[in-house]
């Protein structure tokens, strides 16, 4: 865990990563590496890492 750096920050880091295939994989992610999930809430939110993560997705197969 980097303590410069809030759950949300991180969270969207993962998501930009592709590998996490929806918010459940970023929330685990954010849990083994220390982080509190709790501003981790809301509809809109996950949406918009899912999102995110799924277009990392589909960049990194398209690189691969």
């Amino acid at each position: 865990m980097n303590a410069q750096k809030t759950a949300l920050e991180r969270a969207f880091e993962i998501a930009r990563q592709g590998r996490c295939a929806g918010i459940e994989d970023i929330r685990r992610q954010l849990g083994r590496e220390g982080y509190n999930q709790r501003q981790l809430i809301g509809r809109a939110l996950a949406r918009q890492l899912c999102a995110i993560a799924r277009e990392a997705r589909v960049v990194s197969r398209e690189d691969a």
